[in-house]
Order: structure tokens, then C-alpha cells, then sequence
């Protein structure tokens, strides 16, 4: 199904297996597992309960011990995937079931209680593999705000996971920690926006971060990327001034500037900035107060631009496109891509055989526009790279 993928938050992982997360320590063998997957509908409901599930996994050249680990976590992810099932039907959880895997499923001790309980992995001979049978308390609270933050049709909020680089001070003196950026970040998290949010990163490496994405280093961003598993970076400045006293005490005024980019293109998404005021009785007080305020704001037109995927775009370049003729059948190809709102034409050079294109809107996504470019009837084109927010390709008519 088309997904929007703005490609990892502030940082966000650029690919992500349902069942790639582990886990905890193995549980005591002795715990009972009747426990059945059944009863009414559970929208809105809270609290916690216990789900059971099998999961499998084929016997490799680490043995029954191996096989068992792996065949335990998707046994986790699929009593997960039961309490989502009882959220919100069968029929809502298959039409969504990628964005569930990248957005609940593949980190599902966050919404646990204790450990999950398995009985020892046993062999099943006939397809050689081992099955694992574990019971896990879902915190349906948290589950059941994580499902809803995906809202009616997942497909349309599927969030980055994102990076924030913000450097700070306050003029004429450092700032004694990150106001800004934690003011950003916390306002994305609280919005359902997976952040990652790195250790030891000074003011030296935000620079450099942001100095790559505006330089359009798209080997620089594509590292980033694999290093900090995020979709989308935020690069910016913020610093606080001191003005005139008033009331008898410290103001400052805060500006913050900041700018989002793909992770994989270097691709601009948008730029925004704020500012605030704070008075408080010392300059450090009043400077870190502003910034905060003024990273707040920030924060929500951020969030106001990256959700419901109205900023969604996606790069398409195509190579040995010499004739108008296929380069109007191309972008109709594109226009017809259910979902895609928007086909803005960027470059046409038919001489040298180069076209490119920006797309926008909720069926943005690589897997579609890949899908439908492959099926042009002419010219006939083969894809020749895909990331989260670009598809290249070339004529081979």
C-alpha cells in the first residue's frame, strides 16, 4: 500500500523489520500461557492485557538456541499485533500493516508491561523450524494513543524519524545546554514524531551537519542517514540576546532558524523561524527562557508542515529522455499515480536526455512511482536507483 516515507528523526531509520528488535532476557518456562485472544472490540479502551502468541523461525547454523531467539521476538511483535487487531479491526490492520511494522510493531517493548513470558522454543519437525509461544501485557493506553496518532488512514501520517542539529548561544556567552532543540524535539515527540536523539553531539558536528545539507551533499546526508538511522534532519541556529531592562529585570530575545531536509536527497522540505521574549531576574535565566519559547514555536510549524504529509515529496530523474513526446507521457504517468497531488516539472533538458520532476502528496511514495514508471507503456523505462524520496530511472526504448 502507498505510504509516505520521508525517508528517518530528529533522527529518524531508514529501513526497519517488523521483527527486528530485541527483547529482553528469556523468561521462566513456567508461566501459564492460557491466556485466549478474544472478547469485544477494545476501542478506547485502557489499562493492560495479556496477549498470546506463537512465532516461528527456520533452524539455522545456530541451532534450536538461535532460531528460538529470533522465532521469540516475532512472537512479541505478533501478540502486539493481536492487541492492534482488537483497536481496530482486521480490515483497517491489513490495509496499514507497513506503516504499523515501521511506526508499533518494530519496537514493541514500548508498549509492554514487565517482561514477556515464553516457554522454552520448541522444534517442529515437518517444516524445521523453531516456534516460540509467548505472553505479553500490552499497555493499551499507550497503544491505543500510538494507533490513534496514525489517525483513519495511516498511509497519510506515516512520520520521519528525525534528527535536530540546533547550535545556540546567547550572545556573548555559551548556551549552558540546548534549549531550542530540546524545546523542538520535545514538541515532535509529544506529537506521536519519533526523534533520535544522539549522545555527545556539540555545536563542531551540528555545523558540519548543517553545512553538508546546505551545500546539497547528498553522500554527506545518505552518511547520516545510515548513521543515525533517520528520515529526516533539522539543521538550524538559535541565540538569544539581551535588550533593555524592564520591569527591573533581565529580557532577552530569542531567535531561532531552522530548516528540514531528507535524509537521503539533501531534498529542503522547509524553513522556519520564530522568535520570542522572556524577562526573568538573570541573562542566562531570561536567554535560555526565550529560546525555549521561540524552539517551541518552531517546533509546531514544523509540525504543522511534515504532518498529514502536505510537505510530502518525492525526486523523480529520468536519463535518455530526448523527445517531448516521451517526456509528456512520463509526467502523465506520474500525474495519474493515485495520490499524487501534485507533478511540478524542475528540469526538462531534452538535448542532453535529462528530466525531473517533484512530486507531492500522500501517494508520493517510492514503491508507487517505481511501480508505475516500470509499467510505461513508452517510453519503456528501467529503475535504476530508489531511496525514500527519489526514484531514478532511464529510457531503454
Amino acid at each position: 500500500m502507498p505510504t509516505i516515507r520521508f525517508t528517518r528523526a530528529l533522527m529518524t531509520v531508514l529501513t526497519i523489520g517488523v521483527y527486528g528488535i530485541f527483547i529482553s532476557e528469556w523468561c521462566d518456562a513456567s508461566v501459564d500461557l492460557a491466556v485466549p485472544f478474544a472478547g469485544p472490540n477494545l476501542y478506547g479502551a485502557t489499562g493492560t492485557k495479556p496477549f498470546v502468541a506463537d512465532g516461528r523461525a527456520p533452524i539455522g547454523e545456530g541451532g534450536l538456541a538461535a532460531a528460538g531467539q529470533v522465532a521469540r521476538e516475532k512472537a512479541v511483535a505478533n501478540a502486539l499485533l493481536k492487541a492492534v487487531t482488537e483497536l481496530k479491526g482486521p480490515e483497517w490492520v491489513a490495509a496499514n500493516n507497513e506503516v504499523l511494522g515501521a511506526e508499533i510493531l518494530f519496537d514493541p517493548a514500548s508498549f509492554l508491561v514487565g517482561s514477556p513470558k515464553a516457554k522454552p522454543a520448541a522444534l517442529d519437525p515437518k517444516t524445521n523450524e523453531a516456534v516460540v509461544t509467548v505472553s505479553a501485557t500490552v499497555d493499551m493506553t499507550a497503544l491505543r494513543k500510538a494507533v490513534e496518532a496514525l489517525g483513519s488512514d495511516a498511509s497519510k501520517v506515516r512520520y520521519p524519524r528525525v534528527l535536530v542539529a540546533v547550535t545556540e548561544e546567547i550572545v556573548r556567552r555559551p548556551a549552558p545546554d540546548p534549549a531550542a532543540e530540546t524545546a523542538i524535539k520535545d514538541t515532535l515527540a509529544e506529537a506521536g514524531i519519533p526523534v533520535v536523539d544522539p549522545t555527545g553531539m556539540d555545536d563542531v558536528r551540528r555545523r558540519k551537519i548543517a553545512d553538508a545539507l546546505k551545500q546539497g551533499d547528498t553522500d554527506a546526508a545518505d552518511g547520516l542517514e545510515k548513521e543515525f538511522g533517520c528520515e529526516m534532519i533539522l539543521v538550524g541556529q538559535a541565540f538569544a540576546e539581551e535588550t533593555a531592562p524592564q520591569l527591573g529585570m533581565t529580557r532577552c530575545e530569542a531567535r531561532v532558524e531552522v530548516k528540514a531536509y531528507y535524509a537521503d536527497t539533501a531534498q529542503l522540505v522547509c524553513a522556519k523561524s520564530a522568535t520570542a521574549i522572556a524577562i526573568r531576574p538573570g541573562v542566562l535565566v531570561a536567554g535560555k527562557e526565550s529560546l525555549r519559547a521561540a524552539g517551541e514555536k518552531v517546533g509546531k510549524q514544523i509540525l504543522d508542515s511534515i504532518s498529514t504529509g502536505r510537505t510530502t515529496l518525492l525526486q523523480v530523474h529520468v536519463t535518455g529522455c530526448r523527445s517531448f513526446t516521451w517526456l509528456t507521457q512520463i509526467e502523465k504517468v506520474l500525474q495519474d499515480i493515485q495520490g499524487v497531488n501534485t507533478v511540478e516539472r524542475r528540469t526538462a533538458d531534452i538535448p542532453n536526455g535529462v528530466a525531473a520532476w517533484d512530486l507531492a502528496g500522500p501517494g508520493a511514495t517510492a514503491e508507487a512511482v517505481s511501480v508505475a514508471l516500470d509499467q510505461c507503456p513508452s517510453p519503456r523505462l528501467q529503475i535504476t536507483e530508489q531511496t525514500a524520496h527519489a526514484v531514478n530511472a532511464r529510457v531503454v526504448d
